[in-house]
């Protein structure tokens, strides 16, 4: 089984080489069953909506889209196709410049690096993006085919950008909290994402919002950037959250919110369902945690991720590799200190702990977003999310310019219904 070092590492090798010579329950034969064939309706009879929330130079750009899933891609790159256009190739270009970073002085011909770094791009995210593509749901495979026809953006690019959380790393922190851990007793969950800012993914931020014409599917807003489709942050009209965080490589460090693991256990691969897109799944049909966990057990998964998933009455987090899915409750496990109704996992567990700890009883969206993210936000801190599920609302910040961390920008709140 090849992981995703192993297959980013024999791709780089392979280029130097050419230079130099339907139930919730049991839902994996259904996923199956829904895989691209190649035949689509591009029929487009419905219309989606744009409006612009915010002020004071931060803004976010939010989707109405509605119909069948070619429908929705096609509205979503007709309402912003100058913004699907800048962060596709944005972040390609970025994602090109890193790779020529880490090569420098490698070959000592400047020119060199160029070209490897751009086989690196075109034929290594493209054989990875080839691998993934096979993988997604049918819906997201149709979405991303009328992304293309009305952005106008060549779907091979669109599906090297999908490919990128899958052969890169993240360092992120997340909690859920609620009953005694919080001020009212509410449930609220927190996500913090720390990434490459150098992409410039955070110049276009989008709020998502999907009315599937499926009626097996649940409305549901996909929080993130124009021209992603899919979901490392969301919430659905039945208050389910969800969030995703890495934390580097697990050979390195096997404990992840409190789980030791083997080494078997932690395997990974890109041979199976992406991250984003099971994290899509369970917005799509999911009415509360007990169904979620169903369906990430089901689908075949991938690499090292750590997930929360959140309803307003309870809370769950998850480790989950390629032969792994561990869950965790509250008050079950934890990294540092357990807490009762509480959930959490950090690129610094201590910290996070500590300030858990001193706003016990007290947690709220203020004390988040205050007190609580800034301490634990990385520099690259891309997107902050504090959720609401009771309320169906959310308050989002993203990352400002090369610098400026999402934590310490203004919170735009949004409610879902």
């Amino acid at each position: 089984m090849e992981t995703r070092r192993e297959f980013i590492r024999d791709i780089v090798i392979g280029i130097s080489f050419l230079l130099t010579g339907c139930s919730f329950y049991d839902r994996t034969s259904f996923i199956q069953k829904r895989i691209f064939d190649g035949r689509l309706n591009k029929e487009v009879s419905a219309s989606g909506k744009r409006e612009i929330i915010g002020k004071d130079g931060h803004l976010i750009n939010v989707l109405y889209l509605s119909g069948t899933p070619y429908e929705m891609g096609y509205q979503h790159g007709r309402l912003i196709g100058k913004e699907v256009n800048e962060n596709i190739h944005g972040v390609l270009r970025g994602f090109q410049e890193s790779v020529k970073k880490n090569l420098k002085g490698f070959t000592k011909l400047p020119l060199l690096e160029d070209i490897i770094s751009g086989g690196f791009v075109s034929r290594g995210l493209g054989l990875a993006s080839e691998k993934i593509w096979s993988r997604m749901p049918r819906e997201d495979q149709e979405e991303l085919i009328g992304l293309a026809d009305g952005s106008k953006v060549n779907l091979n690019l669109l599906k090297m950008v999908h490919s990128l959380p899958e052969v890169v790393e993240t360092s992120c922190s997340l909690i859920s909290a609620y009953d005694k851990a919080s001020i009212d007793k509410k449930m609220y969950q927190v996500r913090v994402l720390d990434f490459a800012m150098n992409l410039g993914i955070q110049d276009n931020p989008a709020i998502i919002v999907y009315q599937p014409k499926n009626q097996d599917s649940f409305r549901f807003a996909n929080i993130g950037w124009a021209g992603f489709i899919g979901v490392i942050s969301g919430m659905n009209g039945k208050g389910v959250c969800v969030s995703e965080a890495g934390y580097g490589s697990p050979r390195k460090n096997k404990r992840r919110m409190g789980i030791s693991a083997s080494e078997e256990d932690y395997q990974e691969t890109i041979d199976g369902m992406p991250m984003e897109f099971q994290l899509k799944e369970v917005l799509r049909h999911s009415e509360n945690v007990d169904q979620a966990t169903a369906i990430l057990r089901s689908v075949n998964k991938t690499s090292d991720y750590a997930f929360i998933v959140s309803d307003p009455k309870d809370t769950r987090g998850y480790i989950s590799t390629r032969n792994m899915l561990k869950v965790i409750k509250p008050g079950e496990t934890a990294p540092v200190k357990v807490f009762d109704n509480v959930v959490y996992g950090s690129h610094d567990d201590k910290k996070c702990s500590e300030l858990i700890d001193q706003y016990y009883g007290h947690l709220e969206p203020k004390i988040f977003i205050d007190n609580i993210i800034p301490l634990i936000a990385m520099k690259g801190n891309l997107q902050s999310v504090v959720y609401y599920p009771a309320e169906l609302k959310f308050w989002v910040a993203n990352a400002k310019g090369r610098t400026g961390r999402a934590c310490d920008q203004k919170y735009i709140e949004f409610k879902l219904n």
